[in-house]
């Protein structure tokens, strides 16, 4: 009798064991395929006192901040968090020129390392005079 008991709970164990074996594959799969990222394209502008300096379309992720797209398009240089140069272009306190980015327009509610972007948006990054 304890034979058959022992036989009974090590076949359960068994049977259990392969039921999450296949279940770890099954999450394996679905999570492997829900991390696929969409590829978009966006344009982002540099522009200084109001005039273009230079125009990119590039190519994005869904999940890429409007900070990562700079970096990865642009030689950027920042402090504490804010951008501070642009190609070359850095802002200037005396004069009180911050570079600002704005999104189809806009200007952004929120800094640009937490700002995500959608397909065909317009990124502007604009070094002007705060008065």
């Amino acid at each position: 009798m304890k034979k058959l008991i022992l036989g009974l709970v090590l076949s359960s164990f068994l049977m259990v064991g392969a039921g999450c074996s296949t279940n770890n594959e099954t999450t394996t799969v679905s999570t492997s395929s829900s991390q696929q990222q969409t590829e978009m394209k966006v344009t982002v502008t540099l522009v200084e006192d109001e005039k273009e300096v230079t125009s990119k379309e590039v190519e994005v992720s869904e999940k890429d901040s409007v900070l990562d797209i700079l970096k990865a398009n642009f030689d950027v240089k920042e402090d504490g968090g804010f951008v501070t140069s642009i190609d070359g272009k850095e802002q200037d306190a005396k004069a009180n020129k911050y570079w600002m980015y704005y999104i189809n327009d806009k200007e952004a509610d929120k800094g640009a390392a937490d700002m995500t972007v959608s397909d065909s948006d317009k990124i502007e990054w604009r070094l002007n005079e705060f008065k």
